[in-house]
């Protein structure tokens, strides 16, 4: 992962008051390719807890890996962030983006903000729409 930093700076109209914003923009890579776009995806092996950004091809390659180990696994409850967890300590990846999951809700009835969380009932019906 890197950061790429870009600075603004604001006079304000008041005589000698100066402030200065800052905007950060944060980019992330791969941690084995180093390709751009990844996505952090955490997971739990031998009690400790692990975390590494990976693409999305990638996360479908370590997906089919475990997938085997997950099936035969067992649940173990969710995080303290309420997302399920599966066997292996992985938080699953939605396999696709907020806009698409919109779009599609709404062609579907449902009734979702342009911002924002996406409600679990939403996510869940995308996921387990017939494709």
């Amino acid at each position: 992962m890197y950061v790429d930093r870009i600075h603004l700076h604001t006079v304000l109209p008041q005589k000698g008051a100066r402030t200065v914003a800052q905007k950060v923009l944060v980019r992330v890579t791969s941690d084995l390719s180093g390709k751009p776009d990844a996505e952090t995806i955490r997971f739990a092996y031998e009690g400790y807890d692990y975390e590494i950004d990976l693409t999305v091809a990638e996360q479908e390659k370590l997906g089919a890996f475990l997938s085997v180990y997950l099936a035969s696994g067992r649940r173990i409850g969710r995080t303290g962030s309420g997302q399920p967890r599966n066997a292996g300590g992985r938080v699953p990846r939605r396999t696709a983006d907020s806009n698409t999951i919109r779009d599609w809700a709404r062609e579907n009835g449902f009734e979702v903000s342009s911002r924002g969380r996406i409600p679990a009932s939403v996510q869940d019906a995308y996921d387990n729409r017939s494709k």
